[in-house]
């Protein structure tokens, strides 16, 4: 939520973050809804040009471009004139999102919303249809957004997120001849897997383009489950584009399940790949199998009993060079993986890859060498280090690149310090590689000091609009976290010192590019196995992230006017000037300032010595 509005000095804001899509989720309301209806437009002066001249379908794409830019504008736009607000509406109704209420609650406030799409004429507007928890959809609500699906001719992508799809909407979707683009998924970040899922809804779709697959499995029966009528799914849906493939032991809890010795994945043979060529593959965890080396004809159990997803494989090779031989790749434009030897046996086929992410690398050369000799030239580049990738092979791809994230969790040995990027390193950077656009590093703050030589050298990239930054907290000693701390007025000071220093403003007297930049204290590890400590929550108690964005008009931004805010806070938009001013003048007296997330915005991480389980909250 924002609670400043920057420039030298702070000032309380209202301003309410931008809404990119229409969630419906109040409460029915006691009266119907007020529908207007647009009348033509008439110029005031007939013999002066008029930008109702321009005509309806060109005034549509100018409030789309408003939307896409500052939302908040076409809520100025919708008070002009009943024929304005019919053109802001239907703008603002390109993505809908229904919030489903949990069970039990009336469905009433989504039917009214239906009525008033219909009655308003916006059901053409609608582009992204997404429905959440539609598990509890009541049947009549399901029946009355069948009936009006079919209106919505201007329907291009729909989500649906793990839950059987009713077969009459799959039906409409098939009927469509506008080739409604579904996105959905299986199981759920936890990898629970529900039990009406899309499994066996989904095979053979022409609908079907994106697919997320979060599942945990802790035997071979049970990933056998998800793989088989998966293999299906890929086999025959014909226009699949992205894949996200998440099959896994559980990575935390207090059981250490260890991996079968059963083969459990897809078992694809005799040439047998996805019916399409994905554009997009995010590859978190797969049972590949595995061959034995040295086994003989009896399959040496003695021997091999420890080797992992191997008992029953059918392949001659390894099941990572079956994949990078039969699969098409040559579309594959964004791929998204731990393992650098899935990305190296790939990589003489990855022809149209402009964006890589290498999330985990465990052989730092692997990565650096695949960055080397890819045959694209990328635009987007994610490593966790910067010797995955080293400063050689960021500049292979420097009359490409627009965007580069170095950036891994903290760890407890003080590790973290050591890896992060260098001044002398991002200088080059910057020389090298003139269409940096987005840029996320993590960042060490030397001897109790911002890195200010590192901090001009990030305010002078040229074309930089979005930058992203960690700090640790400093895990290894948690008795005193790394200063100077990170808050509120720290994130305001560090955004007007590089607006301040970038070349625009000292010499044009113009706004800076950096339109916004997103600063995280602390990037806490995952917990891991075991039972936790309760020291053991410390340090995700004392991560925040504050955003500062530079106003859009253009007049406020060349004053250098910017906003400040912090997701972290549960204080509601209403409350927080309120809170704002209780803090301050708390801090002024030398009182506590309490505790929770609102404490370590404004003051900082607490030592653990002082510190007890409920400052999280």
């Amino acid at each position: 939520m924002s609670l400043f509005d920057a420039t030298n000095k702070y000032r309380p804001s209202m301003r309410r973050p931008a809404v990119r899509a229409l969630q419906y989720l109040s409460p029915p309301p006691k009266k119907e809804y007020l529908l207007i209806h647009p009348r033509a437009p008439q110029a005031q002066d007939s013999g002066r040009p008029s930008i109702i001249a321009l005509g309806t379908d060109i005034l549509t794409v100018i409030v789309d471009c408003t939307y896409d830019i500052h939302p908040e504008s076409v809520l100025s736009i919708a008070l002009v004139t009943s024929y304005f607000h019919n053109l802001a509406r239907y703008s603002q109704h390109r993505t809908v999102t229904f919030a489903v209420p949990n069970q039990g609650k009336p469905p009433q406030a989504i039917h009214n919303r239906l009525e008033y799409l219909e009655k308003q004429g916006l059901l053409p507007a609608v582009r992204e249809l997404e429905v959440d928890k539609p598990a509890n959809l009541s049947d009549d609500v399901l029946a009355r957004l069948c009936t009006l699906m079919p209106h919505m001719t201007g329907l291009r992508d729909i989500k649906w997120p793990d839950f059987a799809i009713p077969p009459g909407l799959l039906a409409i979707l098939r009927a469509s001849s506008s080739n409604v683009r579904l996105h959905t998924q299986l199981g759920t970040p936890y990898g629970r897997v529900k039990k009406n899922t899309n499994l066996y809804t989904l095979p053979s779709n022409p609908n079907l383009c994106s697919l997320q697959v979060r599942v945990e499995y802790t035997n071979a029966p049970s990933c056998l489950a998800i793989t088989q009528p998966l293999k299906q799914i890929l086999l025959t849906c014909p226009n699949l584009l992205s894949l996200t493939l998440d099959l896994s032991l559980p990575r935390s809890g207090c059981v250490v399940y260890g991996p079968p010795t059963e083969y459990c994945g897809f078992g694809f043979t005799d040439e047998e790949r996805p019916l399409a060529a994905l554009e997009e593959l995010v590859l978190v965890g797969y049972p590949f199998g595995r061959v034995p080396r040295g086994a003989g004809s009896q399959g040496e159990t003695h021997f091999f009993g420890g080797l992992p997803n191997w008992i029953g494989y059918l392949g001659s090779g390894p099941e990572v060079d079956y994949w990078a031989n039969a699969f098409d790749w040559s579309r594959l434009r964004r791929l998204e993986t731990a393992d650098a030897d899935f990305a190296l046996a790939l990589m003489p086929k990855l022809g149209a890859l402009k964006d890589v992410v290498l999330s985990k690398v465990w052989h730092e050369e692997q990565s650096v060498r695949f960055y080397q000799e890819v045959l694209a030239e990328l635009e987007s580049i994610a490593v966790p280090k910067m010797a995955c990738i080293g400063v050689d092979g960021i500049l292979r791809h420097r009359c490409t690149l627009r965007r580069l994230r170095v950036h891994q969790d903290e760890d407890y040995r003080g590790i973290w310090r050591q890896d992060a990027i260098t001044t002398a390193q991002l200088r080059e950077i910057r020389d090298a590689c003139p269409l940096l656009e987005e840029l996320g590093l993590d960042v060490a703050r030397p001897n109790n000091d911002w890195p200010w030589d590192l901090l001009d050298v990030l305010a002078t990239f040229p074309r930089l609009r979005r930058l992203a930054i960690w700090f640790e907290v400093g895990l290894d000693n948690r008795e005193a976290p790394i200063q100077p701390y990170v808050t509120f007025s720290a994130a305001a000071m560090l955004y007007h010192h590089l607006c301040g220093h970038s070349p625009r403003r000292r010499e044009q007297q113009a706004s800076s590019r950096l339109k916004e930049l997103e600063i995280h204290a602390g990037s806490p590890p995952p917990m891991g196995h075991g039972y936790p400590a309760p020291q053991a929550y410390w340090p995700s108690s004392q991560s925040m992230t504050f955003t500062c964005t530079l106003c859009p008009r253009d007049d406020e931004a060349a004053e250098g006017r910017f906003v400040v805010a912090c997701p972290g806070l549960s204080a509601r938009d209403d409350q927080v000037e309120d809170v704002v001013a209780e803090m301050k003048r708390r801090m002024k007296g030398g009182e506590d300032l309490g505790r929770g997330k609102m404490k370590l915005a404004l003051e900082g991480p607490t030592p653990l010595g002082n510190w007890d389980r409920g400052d999280a909250y």
